[in-house]
């Protein structure tokens, strides 16, 4: 039987600036379960418009671990600390359903998912009925004048996204 500690849960690390994609691939080897949000953006060099991939959070990425793994993430190369909880040095463990709408997001989004690391209000819980984000979960909020569908990341802020209101129902 499992105790407590040996529970797997979601937690945030932070990485060495612009090493992302070489922290996941040498995670994944050391067979731990990792997630890096990305999204296709497209940037103009020398007039070109050129598709370029990013990670949707600069500098994090997810390990899903037990308490008895943390120190392989730790030792990792390239990895700075772990995402903690404010005020203590534990690492911040990120809910299981957040987790999840935040990953449905990202991978079934095809526009720009904006990270947004300041207060904002509480909205009114949606789902998104049609599209291609169907089945997404999370508030309908304001920000900036416009509205957006919001996925919020324990202490990490909220994971923003365009989505035509008619296409969300509440509840």
């Amino acid at each position: 039987m499992l105790t407590t500690s040996d529970h797997k849960h979601w937690h945030a690390v932070y990485v060495r600036h612009n090493t992302e994609f070489k922290v996941e691939t040498w995670l994944r080897e050391q067979g731990v379960e990792v997630y890096l949000p990305v999204q296709d953006v497209f940037r103009e060099y020398a007039g070109k418009r050129v598709k370029v991939t990013k990670p949707v959070i600069t500098g994090m990425v997810f390990v899903c671990l037990s308490r008895s793994e943390l120190p392989v993430v730790e030792q990792a190369p390239n990895v700075h600390h772990f995402f903690s909880k404010r005020g203590t040095n534990a690492p911040l463990v990120i809910p299981d359903q957040q987790m999840a709408d935040f990953r449905f997001m990202v991978d079934l989004s095809d526009t720009s998912i904006l990270m947004v690391n300041e207060p904002i209000a509480p909205g009114t819980m949606v789902t998104v009925a049609k599209g291609s984000m169907q089945g997404v979960r999370g508030e309908m909020v304001k920000y900036e004048s416009k509205y957006y569908m919001a996925v919020r990341l324990q202490e990490l802020g909220c994971a923003l996204i365009s989505v035509p209101v008619s296409y969300v129902r509440r509840g």
